[in-house]
Parts: C-alpha cells; sequence; structure tokens
C-alpha cells in the first residue's frame, strides 16, 4: 500500500530544508512550506488541519527510519478507521 503523506519539515538549517524538501517529494509527498523556528513549526502545525506528519531535524542518519515509522503509523491508523467505517455501515 502506498501512502503519500502531507507533511511539515522543521529545521534551524535552511539549506537541510531544502535537501529534506527534495528527498520528502521525491519519495512522492507533499512538503507544506518549512519552519526554521519551532515557533513557526507550532504556528504552521496550528493552521493546517490536514497535515499527516512533521519531521525536525537534520540528522539524515535517522530520517528514513523516522519516515517509514510515520508512514507506517499512518497505516495503522488508516485501517483502524476503515475498520471502524465498515462496522458503522
Amino acid at each position: 500500500m502506498e501512502t503519500n503523506l502531507r507533511v511539515l519539515i522543521a529545521d534551524e538549517d535552511e539549506r537541510a530544508l531544502e535537501g529534506l524538501r527534495g528527498t520528502l517529494e521525491g519519495l512522492g509527498h507533499e512538503v507544506v512550506p518549512f519552519a526554521v523556528s519551532v515557533r513557526e513549526a507550532a504556528e504552521l502545525t496550528a493552521r493546517i488541519s490536514d497535515l499527516e506528519g512533521a519531521v525536525t531535524g537534520s540528522r539524515r542518519d535517522r530520517l528514513l527510519e523516522a519516515l517509514e515509522e510515520a508512514i507506517d503509523a499512518f497505516e495503522k491508523v488508516a485501517n483502524i478507521v476503515e475498520q471502524i467505517a465498515v462496522k458503522e455501515s
């Protein structure tokens, strides 16, 4: 099952954000405007109602693992919601 997420990325290093944005978009995910501070990230998160994930920091060694964990969690929630909808119909 392929899952494309709408994610927010945040890091104080704007060059790292550009690279991360390219990586995420290359994987088929939509990156919303990114933040360079915790305050900006919090404000964007509060304003974007359909945000499905967030990635912070620029530790590339952990990035793919974090993305896989986020996608797995999203798929589990989607399956639970689908099961509830089937039971209610």
